[in-house]
């Protein structure tokens, strides 16, 4: 995971600041926490051999994403064993959160950076035509009378995008309010995303 969110042009480099939030979020509930008897539990033992088995195989296979997340099978499966349900539950959060820290495989991330370099460019140009500035586009490139642009892979707006999804979660955990109301701020980081590259290629 270093790898990923240290190379050059990285769509992770929020990576290293994940596990710390994650850690913040429990230290947040550690009077709640304290509270809570622990009632050790075998299931763990489930989640924990699920989470040794996958990382292995991946290991072999040399699958990062999969054996990035076996490390929150392992991490409930410890929690389980030594603490109880009501800890996981409490915990939940925080560890679905480091979802956010493991890198997509590199396949996915060119695919989505594809569909959404295409979709910037093909709504741009029809506000910018909007706009007055007659523009027509050629794939991922958006010409006008006097000039063009290249909307390159880093101007796709995947970055953006993912690092908004963790911050909408992020925002809906601490939002004291509905289920309902939580979902939809969630939700809404992905147009937020997209629209606010559409307004930078514009």
């Amino acid at each position: 995971m270093v790898d990923r969110w240290t190379r050059v042009d990285t769509y992770y480099s929020h990576g290293f600041l994940v596990p710390l939030i994650s850690i913040f979020l429990v230290w947040l509930n550690k009077e709640k926490l304290f509270k809570i008897k622990a009632q050790p539990d075998g299931l763990g033992w489930v989640f924990f051999i699920s989470g040794i088995l996958i990382h292995a195989v991946s290991a072999l296979w040399q699958v990062s994403f999969t054996s990035g997340f076996s490390l929150l099978l392992v991490i409930a499966g410890l929690v389980l064993l030594f603490l109880g349900r009501e800890h996981l539950r409490q915990l939940a959060f925080p560890i679905l959160f480091l979802v956010f820290m493991l890198p997509l495989p590199l396949v996915a991330i060119a695919n989505i950076s594809f569909k959404l370099k295409i979709f910037a460019a093909q709504i741009s140009t029809i506000l910018i035509n909007k706009l007055g500035v007659p523009a027509i586009r050629e794939g991922s490139i958006i010409k006008t009378a006097h000039s063009y642009l290249i909307v390159e892979d880093p101007c796709s707006g995947i970055r953006s995008l993912i690092a908004m999804i963790a911050l909408g979660a992020l925002m809906a955990y601490f939002l004291n309010t509905s289920r309902l109301k939580k979902g939809i701020l969630f939700l809404s980081s992905v147009p937020i995303a997209i629209g606010s590259n559409v307004i930078r290629i514009i």
